[in-house]
């Protein structure tokens, strides 16, 4: 697993159902891709790092 892993959870903020980011993607292929790099099935940091700005972003934007 990349040194990513060992530094963010990403989890904390992709997997809360009320995440701002689940007016704009569907949570099953999120979920899915958090446990496919949790498991060390592949190496998903890429994605994950993409998903959390967007995440962060929608934050502010909604009054989080």
């Amino acid at each position: 697993m990349s040194s990513f892993s060992s530094w963010v959870r990403p989890s904390t903020y992709l997997v809360e159902p009320t995440s701002p980011i689940y007016e704009y993607l569907r949570p099953e292929p999120v979920s899915a891709l958090l446990a496919r790099h949790g498991e060390a099935r592949a190496d998903r940091s890429a994605q994950i790092w993409a998903l959390l700005p967007l995440e962060r972003w929608l934050r502010p934007a909604q009054g989080w």
